[in-house]
Parts: structure tokens; C-alpha cells; sequence
């Protein structure tokens, strides 16, 4: 009897020796859930911001402004979907903007990312710029040139074009451009054209541009040699042959001998071009000469040594003066001696 109740008690002493391993080893699992669950929880994500990157596509996301260590982390889903969370649009091709870390934490925050878990060092501000491809003006001039050269045969290399109304490259995003051109309905007339100018960006329309062009002609023209005054007799010497790109030859002069002996109407600087406007015929009269004045009324007329105060071609009313009457007053050049008076 005595042993069947030490058998008893020493089962009883087990099952609460087994109580007790089991309510230990229950605690430290849940500590060590909890000790887990507090490492996961409350180490933040560190993440460093670059001071200046450049991106290629239209909006910047989190992964283009992040350092290398950083970006190190990817890799789960949840840290993947944070990296490629778009902050903004991205500045437009060759230029830049600057994001500051407030402006980058008030994105997220717009987001919905929970920012207790991230850490944002590294830079105060990044700067961000845009690449580019440039499309040039010879390029956009090469495809206007071929549909003249192919629609109404221009000869290039008589002819020069020019641009009206778009003096510079265009800049688009970093790819593949193609640029095609289409003449609109007033067509090509008076060597003047107006094109509809459409610019593709890797086979996607990007850009779409009104384009005016006029094509000179290329001549051999009469230019100065040098500055010529107002009103000067033009010399040999004083003008040259140059090849200019010109609007319309009938305005030019491509003979040196065409312009020689005449008489400049306006100042002409070395390189600019002979025009038959500014030039006219060596002046009848020139100032200082001494002329015979003819005063007419009726059938009387009257003659006086004059003074001219200045040139005059035939036709031309000029100032002159009388040293004998001491008067001042105007005719009309007959001749390079005479000069009409109506009284």
C-alpha cells in the first residue's frame, strides 16, 4: 500500500514538473515572437539621397534619386513597390529641377507610404537632371530640302534655305528620332514655303511644330570693298565679286563694270551688297559746283552764276545760292551747267 502512494506522488511530482517546462517554454516562444516582431518593426529602412541624378524618363521615382547602397535593399515586394513609387514628373529634355528632402517626404506622405519604417539621409536636395537627344536644324533642313529637291526639283546646290521662324535645335528625350515634313495648302510659291514639321520619339509622335522656309539663290554679287560714303562716286576699287545667298538676282549686280562711275545713295559697309536701289547715276551737279541759273517767266528769262549746295541728278530740285543777290533758293538741274527757276 505504501508503495502504490509513493508511486502516486512521485507521478504527481512529474506532471507538475511537466506543467512547469511547458509554461516555460511557452513564455519564451512568445518572447521571442515579440522580440522578433519588435527587430522587424522598429529598425527603419535607411535610405540615402544622391545630391544630383539624371533620368531618362518623363516622372522621377524613388529608385532614380537613392544611392547604390541604398537600392541594395530591393528585393521583396513590399521594398520594391516603395522604390518604384513616382514622385514627380521629371523636368523637360536639357533641363533640371531640384527636389528637396521635405518635398520628396510630402510625396510619400501623399502616397500613403508609412514613413515610420524609413529613414531618409544622405543629401538635403537632389538635383535631377533630364537627358536629351538633340534633333538639329541641319537635320530638320535635310528632310525639307529632299521634299523640295523630290515635289519641285530645287537644285540645292544653286540654292540655300533658310528658316523664318525656327532658329534653333530641338531637344526631345533620349531615343530615336525621325522627323517627317508636310507642306500645307498655300504650297510652295515665290520660293517661300510653309511646312507642318512632325517629330517621332522611338516610332511615337512627340512633338508637332509650324515651319516657314524661304531658299535664295545662290550668285556671284557686286558687294563693297570697303565703306563707302553717302553720295561718293564709286571706284574700281571699292567693289568686289562675293557669293551671296540672295532673294532675287534682278535686284543685284553681278558685273563690276555695271556699278563703277556710278553715285551711292546711302553709306555701304565692306561686305554689303551693291543694290540697284542704292545706288544711282553720278549726279549731274555736285555740291560746290558753279552752275547758270535760269529764272523763266513767260517769254523772259533771266540767266545768274549760282553756287550748288548740294548733288543733283537731271530732274532733281537742289538748294542753291547767289553770292551776287545774296539770296538762297531752289531749281530744277537741267543740265551740269544749267539749272531751271520758275518765277
Amino acid at each position: 500500500m505504501s508503495k502504490q502512494i509513493r508511486n502516486i506522488k512521485t507521478r504527481s511530482k512529474q506532471k507538475v514538473m511537466y506543467q512547469h517546462v511547458f509554461t516555460a517554454t511557452k513564455y519564451f516562444l512568445l518572447l521571442s515572437i515579440v522580440v522578433l516582431v519588435s527587430s522587424s518593426t522598429g529598425e527603419a529602412l535607411e535610405l540615402t539621397l544622391k545630391s544630383s541624378v539624371t533620368v531618362n524618363d518623363a516622372v522621377i521615382c524613388v529608385r532614380d534619386i537613392l544611392s547604390q547602397e541604398a537600392l541594395a535593399f530591393a528585393g521583396d515586394h513590399q521594398t520594391d513597390t516603395l522604390l518604384n513609387t513616382v514622385i514627380c514628373k521629371a523636368p523637360q529634355p536639357g533641363k533640371d529641377r531640384e527636389l528637396s528632402r521635405a518635398f520628396i517626404v510630402m510625396k510619400l506622405k501623399n502616397k500613403n507610404i508609412d514613413l515610420r519604417d524609413l529613414q531618409l539621409g544622405g543629401a538635403h536636395a537632389v538635383s535631377v537632371d533630364r537627358s536629351y537627344t538633340i534633333l538639329s536644324q541641319k537635320q530638320i533642313a535635310d528632310a525639307i530640302e529632299k521634299y523640295l529637291a523630290e515635289h519641285y526639283s530645287v537644285d540645292f546646290k544653286k540654292h540655300t534655305l533658310h528658316f523664318e521662324n525656327f532658329r534653333k535645335d530641338l531637344l526631345a528625350p533620349s531615343g530615336t528620332l525621325d522627323v517627317r515634313v508636310e507642306e500645307t495648302a498655300q504650297g510652295y510659291r515665290n520660293n517661300r514655303c510653309c511646312f507642318r514639321l512632325f517629330v517621332y520619339h522611338d516610332g511615337i509622335l512627340y512633338q508637332k511644330n509650324m515651319v516657314s522656309i524661304k531658299v535664295l539663290e545662290k550668285k556671284m554679287v557686286v558687294v563693297a570693298a570697303h565703306q563707302i560714303g553717302a553720295r561718293k562716286t564709286i571706284e574700281r576699287e571699292d567693289v568686289v565679286l562675293k557669293e551671296l545667298d540672295v532673294n532675287s538676282a534682278d535686284l543685284y549686280f553681278t558685273s563690276l563694270d555695271t556699278v563703277v562711275g556710278k553715285s551711292t545713295r546711302v553709306i555701304r559697309q565692306a561686305g554689303d551688297p551693291i543694290t540697284k536701289q542704292c545706288i544711282q547715276e553720278r549726279p549731274l551737279i555736285n555740291k560746290g559746283d558753279i552752275i547758270t541759273a535760269l529764272f523763266q517767266k513767260g517769254n523772259m528769262s533771266i540767266t545768274l552764276k549760282v553756287k550748288a549746295l548740294e548733288n543733283g541728278m537731271r530732274g532733281d530740285d537742289i538748294a542753291v545760292y547767289s553770292q551776287s543777290t545774296k539770296r538762297h533758293f531752289s531749281g530744277k538741274v537741267l543740265s551740269n551747267e544749267y539749272l531751271e527757276v520758275l518765277l
